[in-house]
């Protein structure tokens, strides 16, 4: 079979009564062909595809930009081509044999990874070479595999640009991926990049510590996680799997398995135990709020040591160790009424704000009568 762009496969695929047999080279004619033909025809229609065992080596038209070495196509080429030429893609593999871009759907929906899973023996990794970043905006896809290039993928910046371009994204596969750093820097949650990924796969990331595990908790929709493999979880052994549920509050499943309410339960309470001094008030309201069911907004946290006590309640950004908490410490947690916290509190700033009115009066008063002395004693 003579080489081909990307696109050429794609058309000769399913704009061709010739169709490519799965296991052979040879074109076969299939019954029904012209009506195929003329419902594949259409190119935007299509939501799977596959150019598996189809010699994809060649570059397409200035218009499609791809860079294509002998059998390797690059993530923004791929996206590029899929956002002129497949609008309505879903989903989205990327293997290095042979150059083949796949996208396949009917996924079983019980489990989320398996529409992320495409790994054949023979794959290759993708030659990148260029940075990748920015990417072509494609609205329809869902699922994006990269696990067979893990250099594809830079750092959490290149992973913020790629949701950014990829509004509808779902699940995505970065098994392999040499991330380090938290996800959105020191900022807090990342814009709304990523905002509806529920899948991600990081088996055998280059994770390395527990913040940057963390961090993903700023996804607002991430329910599956696949962190086996990596180095922090390696590390904490038997741990891992508590350390991740106490820290990540939305999942449902990690590395496959279901997290029950029990497990969640057990896992936090576990956590705050074991790091209760190095906890920040901000973050044991969150833990709080996921135990009893009681907003953080709403929680009123009273620090109770022998026979004194001390709100904290406004202390998120500290750590609890530095209220020197010793044993036979209690934490009372109260449920504020928040409107009339907030009635309270416009209260005190309204009466503070009398306060002050009067004191410049007194101040004004004392000032006047002073200067009226003076005239009087300079005649």
């Amino acid at each position: 079979m003579a080489p081909m762009s990307l696109l050429e496969a794609i058309q000769a695929r399913y704009c061709s009564a010739a169709i490519l047999a799965a296991d052979q080279d040879a074109a076969v004619e299939l019954p029904g062909a012209e009506k195929l033909v003329q419902q594949a025809a259409d190119l935007p229609n299509l939501v799977q595809a596959s150019v598996a065992r189809m010699r994809v080596a060649v570059q397409d038209d200035a218009d499609a930009t791809l860079n294509l070495g002998p059998t390797d196509i690059g993530v923004s080429e791929a996206l590029a081509l899929a956002a002129s030429w497949l609008p309505n893609l879903q989903h989205l593999v990327l293997h290095g044999d042979g150059g083949c871009v796949a996208a396949q759907e009917g996924a079983d929906d019980s489990n989320p990874e398996a529409c992320a899973s495409s790994a054949s023996a023979g794959d290759r990794a993708l030659d990148l070479g260029q940075p990748i970043a920015p990417f072509p905006r494609h609205d329809a896809l869902q699922s994006l595999d990269l696990s067979h290039r893990p250099d594809a993928i830079r750092g959490w910046e290149d992973v913020l640009e790629l949701g950014r371009a990829l509004p509808g994204l779902k699940t995505l596969n970065l098994a392999g991926a040499r991330l380090r750093g938290v996800l959105g820097g020191t900022e807090a949650p990342p814009s709304a990049a990523l905002s509806n990924l529920q899948t991600l796969l990081l088996g055998d990331a280059q994770l390395q510590t527990w913040a940057e595990v963390q961090s993903l908790d700023r996804l607002p929709s991430l329910s599956h996680l696949r962190v086996a493999g990596c180095p922090v979880w390696e590390a904490a052994g038997a741990d891992a799997r508590a350390l991740t549920i106490a820290r990540l509050g939305r999942l449902a499943t990690l590395n496959g398995s279901a997290v029950g309410e029990a497990e969640r339960k057990d896992a936090e309470l576990w956590y705050v135990s074991l790091v209760k001094g190095s906890l920040t008030v901000q973050r044991l309201k969150t833990l709080l709020e996921r135990l009893l069911g009681v907003p953080a907004a709403e929680q009123q946290l009273i620090l109770q040591q022998g026979a004194g006590s001390e709100d904290v309640t406004a202390c998120d950004a500290r750590e609890l160790n530095v209220f020197s908490i010793a044993p036979g410490s209690r934490m009372t947690v109260n449920r504020l009424d928040v409107e009339a916290e907030l009635a309270a509190r416009a209260s005190e700033a309204l009466a503070l704000q009398a306060s002050e009115q009067r004191r410049m009066d007194e101040q004004e008063s004392q000032f006047q009568a002073l200067h009226d002395e003076q005239r009087r004693l300079l005649g």
